[in-house]
């Protein structure tokens, strides 16, 4: 059997959590949720998603600073990270944190069908050899 791939959300907001661990598990995907990124780095480097969906507006940390801290860390730095926000983002603002890796950005509200596409998109592209 198939191993299912592996999708973080890290959303501060419940509903949020709640609507995307449906609708991707719905999918076919794993999905784990988490309200805030505090004390997630030691999961990922024991279990590493294959996928993380990350609000750029979080309680402690910012979306930004994890984004960073993720790029940074070997083990971790290869994981397609989908960054989205409520926060109206200017284009040096998207440009600036496609620089620190983030792959695709998604400004809420957004289409339930658009974000799984772009997770399918970034788990199969170049991936194959990932199993």
């Amino acid at each position: 059997m198939k191993k299912r791939k592996k999708v973080a959300v890290i959303d501060d907001t419940q509903m949020i959590r709640v609507v995307l661990q449906k609708a991707l598990s719905q999918r076919g995907y794993e999905v784990l949720t988490y309200p805030h990124c505090e004390e997630l780095m030691s999961s990922f480097l024991n279990a590493p998603p294959d996928l993380i969906i990350l609000d750029l507006m979080l309680p402690w940390q910012s979306g930004e600073v994890f984004l960073k801290r993720i790029k940074e860390i070997q083990k971790l730095k290869h994981i397609p990270v989908i960054v989205i926000t409520g926060k109206a983002m200017t284009d040096e603002a998207v440009e600036r944190l496609k620089q620190i890796g983030a792959d695709r950005f998604l400004a809420k509200p957004f289409e339930i069908a658009q974000l799984a596409n772009m997770v399918n998109e970034l788990i199969n592209k170049g991936r194959l050899h990932a199993d």
